[in-house]
């Protein structure tokens, strides 16, 4: 069979907040609402009590109203104590002295509630949304830093908490800030006002970033495509130049063939007035040969070589 313990917070309305001796500004904060249920009973535990010297006949009725709110009071605070922490005030007769006892126990005097409230502070002056951390997640840390100041009375604006948060959030949101600051009032706008309209363009946001995705995958197959598609005209192009520069070669060297053929001899049946253009040797002036060819120049080198 199952065992649950007998305090569960959240169970009832007329059941206090139960506190085992942890996380003890979380639960003031909560025992305070329980408390403030009855203007009396709250009033008893701010005022204090002290119990008349008289006999319990002699009392006043406002005597017996005090003892009972203050009766009520304590059963309230004690009823929210585990054992342990009971017997730091079991033997207290005011209700005021409760909360004054568990107060010193767990914040500590002056020194060091001033000591957590400025780490406290400090770490809500640093605080900035970390990388990939969703808004809900980033006000939830911010929300235990600004209750923790807040137990130990540091109070804090409206517009104080709107703007930290907005502080706090990366340069990818400045344009969403921007946004917001132009068309809200910091003054009347909510933090949890604020969360809500930042959660809704995150979820936005992440509605369209897979579709952006998938736009940059095909952004990226289309390049590819386009490339290969480049690279082909390219290789094309290079091809048609490879076969021009050939062909043009190839006519530079029948054209030049055709006039060392015209130089060596004058084709039969054809004059030379036919080859004007051609160059002539200026020893025979004839057309169709070059020096070494020419029979006067072979004839004038063998008769200087006999003398």
């Amino acid at each position: 069979m199952a065992i649950f313990p007998q305090h569960l917070e959240g169970q009832s309305t007329t059941r206090p907040p139960y506190f085992n001796g942890s996380n003890y500004g979380y639960w003031k904060a909560n025992m305070k609402i329980f408390l403030t249920q009855d203007f009396q009973i709250w009033r008893a535990i701010q005022n204090g009590y002290t119990l008349p010297t008289k006999n319990l006949d002699e009392w006043a009725e406002q005597e017996q109203q005090a003892s009972n709110y203050n009766a009520k009071a304590m059963n309230a605070l004690i009823c929210a104590l585990s054992p342990e922490e009971f017997n730091r005030v079991a033997n207290l007769t005011s209700a005021k002295e409760i909360p004054d006892i568990l107060e010193v126990t767990h914040e500590g005097r002056s020194q060091v509630r001033e000591s957590k409230m400025n780490h406290l502070f400090r770490q809500h002056e640093l605080f900035q949304m970390e990388p990939n951390e969703t808004i809900t997640d980033m006000y939830t840390r911010f929300t235990n830093i600004t209750n923790g100041l807040k137990v130990l009375e540091k109070q804090f604006s409206n517009k104080e908490l709107v703007s930290k948060i907005l502080r706090s959030l990366p340069k990818s949101w400045e344009s969403r800030t921007a946004a917001i600051i132009e068309a809200k009032d910091l003054n009347r706008l909510s933090s949890e006002e604020l969360i809500g309209s930042l959660t809704t363009h995150e979820m936005m946001f992440k509605t369209k970033e897979p579709q952006l995705e998938d736009k940059m995958e095909k952004g990226k197959g289309v390049a590819l495509v386009c490339d290969a598609g480049k690279d082909e005209v390219e290789g094309e192009n290079l091809e048609n130049e490879i076969a021009l520069m050939t062909m043009n070669f190839s006519k530079f060297l029948r054209r030049n063939m055709g006039n060392m053929n015209n130089r060596r001899a004058a084709p039969q049946g054809k004059k030379e007035e036919e080859f004007e253009d051609q160059p002539r040797y200026f020893k025979c002036k004839k057309v169709g040969h070059i020096r070494p060819e020419c029979p006067l120049n072979n004839t004038t080198t063998s008769n200087e070589r006999l003398m």
